[in-house]
């Protein structure tokens, strides 16, 4: 059986060999999920906080959403560590993440504010604009990518209420990443392959102690959570993501390789080491899914990355549905959020977030500029008598 397994992995393509070119499955998968946390948010909102969500929450003992979260970071991880180690600076790496994160961000914080709150709060008009806790919302929610508190009067009567982005929560620890391994390249980490995979096996040893210590499991199943074991579950996501990449010239993708490692960490269910496993055996069949099916499925990258509007938008979007009307059925409120959060997406991606990253070139030259002259600035100014004035 293991010699079997190991001539077809022998067999199988390595990562780097299908990373060329930009025929993939990437905005696929994320697509679906986000639609993945969008459904188990529609029922989440509809039925309150505390409810099973869905059979594979019965089945695997974690919810679909989470699963779906933990695809996002493994991702995430392999296609950001391939920027930072393509970037020709840290400024452009910097730059290329902050497009990718913040105009989106940034318009839905400002809709969310001043066009839902305004409009659907319980408060007069006045009352709402000119309250310390709608400028807070605004100011250290833009600046956090976090949820800051709640906006006066909105959702209120709602059966999650005042709640008024609950996804968002993730961003911060999305940026965390993005920092994380710029320490990594900072220090030569990322560029050996040795040194990063002693780190990830440590990174792993730490992260079983810690869900021996930590809820992590409850962490996945609360909005927030526990900050530190949300640290270990999205940090063993993302940096499995930067290993596949790391070691994208020996790791193979192999179908039958993802049947193995999703049935050896089934086996773990019930202990400790079920959490880790869970995101490996995930995070090689996400990248699997990504790289390996071919054919017609691939024409889907072509239209762009929804994902991200999907991600912000819909929460809101479905609490101003339950706003509206109170009573509207499943099937209904599904139907119109949908409607209305892949509409938002779309237009994000085109008019916001795609203009954003087409940008980065210029504003990366903006910068050199920017730096260049203040170079400039610094050097001593020589006087006519050829000493140098400062």
């Amino acid at each position: 059986m293991n010699k079997m397994l190991k001539a077809q992995i022998d067999a199988s393509p390595t990562i780097s060999s299908l990373l060329v070119g930009r025929s993939n499955n990437f905005n696929l998968l994320r697509l679906v999920a986000a639609l993945t946390v969008f459904v188990a948010h529609v029922l989440l909102l509809r039925q309150g906080v505390g409810e099973k969500l869905s059979l594979v929450e019965q089945f695997l003992g974690t919810s679909a959403s989470s699963l779906a979260v933990n695809a996002f970071f493994v991702l995430s991880g392999l296609l950001v560590t391939k920027s930072l180690l393509r970037s020709q600076s840290v400024a452009e790496y910097v730059i290329a993440r902050g497009l990718r994160l913040l105009p989106g961000f940034m318009v839905l914080t400002l809709v969310l504010t001043f066009g839902i709150g305004l409009t659907y709060t319980v408060l007069e008009p006045t009352e709402y604009l000119f309250s310390g806790q709608t400028l807070q919302y605004w100011f250290f929610t833009s600046l956090t990518l976090s949820e800051a508190g709640a906006l006066p009067g909105l959702f209120l009567s709602n059966p999650v209420a005042t709640i008024v982005n609950g996804p968002i929560w993730t961003l911060k620890y999305e940026v965390f990443a993005y920092a994380s391994i710029l320490v990594l390249f900072a220090f030569g980490i990322l560029r050996r392959k040795g040194i990063f995979s002693i780190f990830f096996c440590m990174f792993l040893l730490v992260s079983i102690f810690a869900v021996q210590t930590l809820d992590i499991h409850a962490a996945a199943h609360t909005l927030n959570g526990n900050p530190l074991a949300n640290l270990f579950r999205f940090g063993t996501c993302f940096l499995f993501g930067t290993l596949c990449y790391v070691l994208r010239d020996n790791m193979r993708l192999n179908g039958f390789a993802v049947l193995v490692v999703f049935g050896a960490a089934y086996l773990l269910r019930g202990y400790h080491l079920f959490e880790i496993a869970a995101i490996i055996a995930l995070g090689y069949a996400i990248i699997w899914l990504a790289l390996v099916p071919s054919g017609k499925v691939r024409k889907f990258n072509q239209l762009g990355d929804y994902s991200y509007g999907i991600y912000i938008w819909h929460w809101p979007i479905i609490q101003t549905l339950l706003v509206l009307n109170p009573n509207l059925s499943n099937t209904a409120l599904f139907a119109l959020a949908l409607g209305l959060t892949l509409s938002a997406a779309v237009a994000s991606w085109h008019f916001i977030e795609r203009p954003a990253l087409n940008s980065r070139h210029r504003a990366v030259a903006c910068w050199r500029r920017l730096s260049a002259s203040a170079g400039r600035s610094k050097l001593p100014i020589k006087t006519h008598s050829g000493h140098p004035q400062r």
